[in-house]
């Protein structure tokens, strides 16, 4: 399956993830006492919620890169 990602096609994904991230840094950013629905406990030393994921971003109404890199790993 991976046999077929070009080392372009990696550095296209790798490249989409960082805008999207980037993205989310700037959704979330200053983010602090805001009230979420009610969030699954995950395993770790804390409970993270979608504010850490990159599920924000859809719920804020979504990010062309990011659903670039969804397109594109859907592919794979």
């Amino acid at each position: 399956m991976l046999d077929a990602l070009s080392p372009d096609d990696a550095r296209r994904i790798v490249d989409l993830a960082r805008t999207a991230a980037a993205a989310h840094d700037r959704l979330v950013g200053g983010m602090r006492n805001i009230e979420l629905d009610e969030q699954s406990a995950e395993r770790g030393s804390r409970n993270p919620t979608d504010l850490d994921t990159l599920r924000v971003i859809d719920a804020a109404g979504g990010d062309a890169a990011f659903d670039a890199l969804k397109d594109a790993l859907g592919c794979l």
